[in-house]
């Protein structure tokens, strides 16, 4: 007999109307003083059980990124002199493949949701949160990730906007532009909740960091990183890991002239980083945004053949004081981060949940050569890649993925999710205190069960399928 939850279509629309009436129904929230001196205002809402609750959205913790701060290291804002009104989310970082109005470049805002039950005189612990979305599309907004559930909890939530795709990651491989300025974005947040937080009624000593997907793996590198280090207490990784190999730019010069070259093409890979730095730095955002969904070539691939690959990722950085520094998983196996205790794992058949059309469109593309099945971060000869390969392939399938598609959904999902994450326990453990889940819960109300259409999966069981995540 199955154990799934039923819920009458009436009593989630009432749930749906008591949520939206809460959110209509705002009152003015408390003014709250930050440590730079500027005042906030939220908004008081109520949650998912009734209970009070104060909203201060788009909160700025960093400078706005524009102008000759474009591919810096973030700083702080400038304090204000007005009492500035945090009520709503009307701002997004520029993303790929998206188009949006509320893009825009002036993005690094965060939103804090405390309980109004003793605000400021408590001491509560506080869960960050970073969005996932691939490092090139995703927001923090209250509508994406809203906090009417955990509110019931005790609890803080701090989410955050980040700095994605090129204007986030593009790299010229040195010093001139050095990369990794979403993961410094989030740092800075990261810094400011250890500030401020306690305005709110939250504990600095007590901040757990979470994420899922980019955002995983967003946490794993805070975890790495040494300019992390004490500013949170625990971590959870959802479907996210460093060593994940979708999450990782082996040759972020070659992209940075690509992206260059798109605007002037005396560029080349001649030309100086601080000549590429001059053509990117001097173009509108809407440019860099409709010029950095670059072809990659075959063997620049970060991924197994063209699934999951995405150009502007992490990158290594040479420089001393660089945050990304020392290969990951090195830095895992000699104990090189943060011991904090982590949560971490994945879904079952995780590639479901992504771009799915695309991926069965792969198979006949990955069945064309099995050397697409070994992932190009491995260190294999070029003459044993078709060996290890065909090999590889035995496991999942003695099929070609086009007639057998889920064991290409199990063999993407291992390759961009589970082997990393896996890696990433294996050693963590030897330092630190690990705890691993996989999720597989088969539910009714999951966007994914309603949107894969039957025909996609060939087997009985593809509608389950589809619904596991």
């Amino acid at each position: 007999m199955s154990n799934q939850i039923k819920m009458n279509p009436l009593a989630i629309l009432f749930h749906i109307a008591l949520i939206c009436f809460s959110l209509n129904g705002a009152e003015v929230g408390p003014i709250v003083m930050l440590e730079n001196g500027g005042k906030i205002q939220g908004r008081e809402l109520s949650s998912q059980n009734g209970k009070s609750f104060y909203a201060f959205q788009e909160v700025p913790y960093a400078a706005p990124p524009v102008g000759n701060l474009r591919f810096k290291d973030p700083i702080e804002p400038k304090p204000w002199s007005d009492i500035l009104q945090t009520t709503k989310n009307t701002k997004i970082c520029m993303q790929l493949q998206n188009n949006d109005p509320r893009e825009t470049e002036d993005c690094l805002y965060l939103n804090v949701y405390t309980p109004a039950k003793d605000f400021q005189t408590s001491s509560l612990p506080v869960y960050v949160f970073i969005h996932g979305g691939f490092l090139f599309k995703g927001e923090s907004t209250f509508e994406r990730f809203g906090p009417q559930f955990l509110m019931d909890y005790g609890i803080i939530l701090v989410t955050l906007n980040y700095r994605l795709g090129a204007f986030g990651f593009l790299s010229t491989g040195d010093k001139t532009i050095p990369g990794n300025y979403g993961f410094k974005d989030q740092n800075l947040a990261l810094k400011w909740v250890q500030k401020n937080i306690k305005n709110f009624g939250g504990d600095p000593d007590k901040v757990t960091l979470g994420g899922q997907s980019a955002g995983g793996n967003s946490v794993g590198h805070q975890i790495l990183s040494e300019k992390s280090k004490g500013l949170f207490r625990a971590a959870i990784q959802e479907s996210g890991s460093p060593l994940c190999s979708k999450m990782f730019m082996k040759h972020p010069r070659y992209f940075a002239v690509q992206l260059a070259k798109s605007f002037d093409d005396k560029i080349t890979e001649k030309s100086s980083s601080a000549d590429i730095l001059d053509v990117v730095i001097n173009v509108s955002a809407n440019d860099i945004k409709n010029n950095s969904d670059l072809p990659i070539p075959d063997d620049m691939r970060n991924c197994v053949g063209s699934i999951g690959s995405t150009v502007w990722n992490p990158v290594v950085e040479t420089q001393e004081d660089g945050f990304v520094k020392g290969l990951m998983h090195e830095n895992f196996k000699y104990g090189n981060f943060s011991k904090v205790p982590v949560l971490i794992g994945f879904n079952s058949e995780e590639e479901v949940a992504y771009n799915l059309v695309d991926t069965k469109s792969k198979a006949g593309y990955m069945d064309s050569n099995n050397k697409y099945m070994v992932n190009g971060n491995l260190n294999i000869k070029e003459e044993n890649i078709l060996l290890a390969g065909n090999k590889l392939k035995k496991i999942y399938t003695d099929k070609t993925f086009e007639e057998d598609f889920l064991s290409l959904v199990k063999f993407a999902t291992d390759a961009k999710y589970t082997i990393g994450i896996c890696r990433q326990i294996e050693l963590q453990s030897k330092f630190a205190d690990i705890y691993m889940y996989q999720f597989s819960y088969d539910g009714l109300l999951g966007r994914i069960n309603q949107s894969i259409p039957e025909t996609l999966c060939q087997r009985k069981n593809g509608p389950k399928l589809a619904a596991k995540i």
